[in-house]
């Protein structure tokens, strides 16, 4: 999220709206790139997409970075403990 966003940036494209599944990273993404929506929840649940297309209401182009989720749920489990 936050390094596939600045990364897309440096590659010329414009980040208008983020998603994540996993509470901690939104609030994360929302101190570093305030400027820009985050939803949170799953992306490939319709009522998120729908979010994410009523903050961007314009033709655009979905994209997704790497798929972090191992990382995410190693981050959780440390935080939340065994």
């Amino acid at each position: 999220m936050g390094i596939g966003t600045m990364g897309f940036g440096q590659a010329g494209m414009k980040t208008v709206v983020a998603a994540d599944w996993c509470r901690p990273f939104p609030e994360a993404f929302k101190e570093i790139r305030g400027n820009i929506p985050i939803v949170t929840g799953y992306i490939g649940d319709e009522q998120v997409l729908k979010q994410l297309f009523r903050e961007h209401l314009h033709p655009t182009t979905l994209m997704c970075g790497f798929s972090c989720q191992l990382v995410a749920l190693s981050v959780v489990q440390m935080m939340t403990g065994p």
